[in-house]
Formats: C-alpha cells, structure tokens, sequence
C-alpha cells in the first residue's frame, strides 16, 4: 500500500469516527430525554408508560451501546430508531393519545435522514416506514382496547402539561439532531478538505518522481557548458598573459554562460513554485500562454528522452482567472499520462492548442494514442485507478486535476468524438 493510500484510509477512518460520534450524541440524547420521562412517569404513577421508557433504557440503549463499540454503526442506528419508536408508541398508547407523544415521530422520522448514508435505501425506507406503522398501530389499538387503556394512567394525571411537554421536547430534540448533524457535516468537510490538499501534494511529488531524473539531465547539461565556458576563458586569460587575447570570443562565452544560467534559474524556479502549497494563493488574471511554456519547461527533457514530438503553435495570448501553479500540475499530469501512453508507440506526438467561445478558455491536449476504451472511461478519473504499469504512476493525476479544474469553476473532461486520445481543460476567462 502506498503512502498516499495509507493517507486515504486514515481519513476514512476519520470520517467513520465522525459519523460514529453522531450516532452517539443521538443516543445520549435520548437516553437523557427517556431518563427524565421516565422519572415524571413514575412520579404521576403512569406506570405503563414507565415500563415502556424504562425499557428502552435498561435493555436497548446497553445493547445500542453494544455495538457502537464494536463499530456495527448500522445496526446501531437501526436499533436506535426502533428504540425511538418503540418508547413513543407504548407511551402513546398507555396515555390513551391524550399528550400528543406522537409529536416524537417527527424526529424519529427525521432520523432516517440523518443516520443512514443515500446509498442504505433499505434502512432509510425502514426508519421512515416504521414511525408511520407504529402510529397507525396504536391508534388502532387504542380503538380497538379503549376499555383496556383507560386504566393504564391515573384520571388525575396532567395531560395537558404533558401535551405541550411533548410539544416543546420534540421541537428542541429536533434542533439537537440538527445541531449534531451540522457539526457533523462541519467536521466530514473539513476532513474531507485536508484528505484533498493532502492528495494533491502527493500527486504533485508523484510528477516531480516522474520529471526528477528528467530534470536532473536538463539541468547538468547547461552545467557542463558553464563548465567548459568557463574553463575556456580561463585559459584565454593565461593567454592573455602572454598577449594573446581575443576580447570578442571571451563576450561570446559570457554570453553562453548567462544563457545557460538563466536557463538553470527558469527550470529551478519552476520547481520550486510546482512543489510549494498553492492553497492560500489568489486568483489572478494569468497568461495562457505562459503557464503551458511552464509546463512543457517541466517535461521538456522527457519529451526529449523519450523522442515524442510536442506540437504547441503559438497564437494570440489570452488572460485565465486561476492559480497558475495549481493549472500548471492539471497540463503537467496530462503531458506525463501522454509521454507514458505514446512512447512505445512508432507514432509519437502531442498536441496542444487552446481556444475561447463564450467567455470559456479551452485547453486541449492530444496524443497519437488510440483513445481510452470505453470500459474505463468513467473509471480514469477516480482516485487510485491508473492503467499504467505498476511503478508508473499512483493514479491520482487526473482525479486530482479534475479537484482542480472544479475549484477554479472550470471542467476536465475526455473528449469521446476524438480518434486519438484528448483530454479538454475548460476555465473560464479573466
């Protein structure tokens, strides 16, 4: 397992603990709501419904809390709701319907909503459905054994105080359910945030472990001009000594020497602003132009390496509103995914052109590959899916571009009606 997917599962496991704490929060504050009712039951000698709330908390919250800490989280929400239900039903029912309990089924209900994740239809038809049932139940049965039920609370008990107890207890546990399930999101969010920003720098390492021996070999090759330059004027120097001095070859050299410096400086810097955290950057107004020349610096010795022909016709400049580093990494993975498709290929290009309609800059760029087969279409842009060698890449590139793309407003997309492989970057213009 990678470091990158090790991160991943850590913060899974952060966000099970999450959803896990809101489950328990929920718990707690219906135990605490079923304690206190229980007390004011036994106080007014409605014993039947104390026997039903007492239930509930001697029996169902222990085996509730059971499985919460041996991280059965879905059957613990489960029994959470038939709790709920179970509790407001024989209350209801004991009471002869005359305190309104039935209020509590709107944030039993709501449970259902709140607990289970979109894709668990079986448990959220469930907690819907089973509110629903119970009501009608002991309505019904309330009917059905009115003799039955009038004995169950005494004639002097205060309903009407308990109505608008329930009344008020189940509007303010509604709110706790939604307060919890607000830091709950809150909490997911930025977790989910930070796994992201951690993504992204992985990915951005991943590239720079693909360019480093490229880049090492762009950067010594302009090393050993300066070398020979300068070991070249030195001896010109010592010729000098002797009157033998030819001051316009020695500008030729310096010349050279400058050259290539600069050079070194262009590519080191270029490093340096692909590695850093661009999180906090500005959105700025940025050359089109500029940030592809920045990528194809960062893949030129690669592109060399490996003989793939990189056609890039310069056109009139256009202006993006982004962070040129974070579009940089986006053309930088879609150059290496295309140097590693074609390179054992007989027929080996790249081309890049970009083009503006409707307030919308399109940058494309297309290899001589085949195209992605239909089959893994939806796939390549997930994390940790990659149809490259083992080795060759971790499978972050393009769901990381794809995060990128969507933070600048802007779209990443495979281009089906190509015959070669395309992958289309949309932002949109300053």
């Amino acid at each position: 397992m990678t470091a990158s997917e090790k991160d991943n599962q850590v913060s899974l496991g952060r966000l099970a603990r999450v959803k896990k704490k809101f489950t328990i929060n929920i718990t707690l504050m219906g135990f605490c709501l079923l304690f206190i009712y229980t007390s004011l039951y036994l106080y007014f000698k409605a014993y039947f419904a104390a026997a039903a709330t007492l239930t509930s908390l001697v029996i169902f919250f222990p085996i509730i809390l059971y499985f919460l800490s041996k991280n059965q989280v879905y059957i613990a929400r489960l029994l959470t709701v038939f709790t709920a239900v179970f509790a407001v039903s024989l209350s209801a029912f004991g009471l002869r319907h005359e305190v309104n309990a039935e209020y509590y089924y709107l944030p039993a209900m709501m449970l259902s909503l709140l607990l289970f994740e979109p894709h668990q239809k079986n448990a959220i038809v469930f907690s819907i459905f089973l509110p629903v049932f119970a009501w009608i139940t002991t309505y019904l049965a309330s009917q059905t054994f009115d003799g039955l039920n009038i004995g169950l609370a005494p004639h002097d008990f205060p309903y009407k105080y308990f109505s608008v107890l329930n009344f008020i207890g189940a509007f303010f546990l509604t709110y706790m359910f939604l307060k919890f399930y607000s830091h709950a999101i809150q909490e997911s969010k930025e977790i989910e945030i930070e796994n992201e920003h951690r993504l992204m720098q992985s990915s951005k390492m991943a590239s720079l472990g693909q360019l480093a021996s490229g880049i090492a070999h762009e950067i010594n090759n302009p090393l050993s001009i300066i070398i020979g330059r300068t070991q070249l004027l030195k001896t010109k120097f010592e010729k000098n000594i002797i009157g033998e001095f030819d001051p316009a070859s020695c500008l030729q050299s310096l010349n050279k020497i400058e050259g290539t410096a600069t050079l070194i400086a262009r590519i080191v810097k270029g490093l340096n602003a692909f590695s850093r955290d661009t999180d906090r950057d500005p959105f700025l107004p940025q050359s089109v132009m500029k940030i592809i020349e920045s990528a194809i610096d960062l893949c030129q010795e690669r592109l060399n390496q490996t003989g793939v022909k990189l056609n890039f016709v310069s056109q009139e400049d256009m202006l993006v509103l982004c962070r040129d580093v974070q579009i940089t990494q986006i053309l930088v993975n879609l150059f290496t995914n295309s140097i590693d498709a074609v390179e054992n290929l007989s027929e080996r290009w790249i081309n890049i052109e970009f083009t503006a309609n409707k307030k919308l800059i399109s940058i494309s760029v297309t290899d001589s590959g085949a195209g992605i087969p239909a089959s893994e279409r939806e796939k390549v842009m997930l994390p940790f899916y990659s149809t490259k060698e083992i080795g060759k890449g971790i499978g972050l590139g393009l769901s990381i571009s794809k995060s990128i793309a969507e933070a600048h407003d802007g779209l990443l997309f495979y281009d089906e009606t190509s015959s070669h492989t395309k992958f289309t970057l949309r932002l949109p213009e300053a």
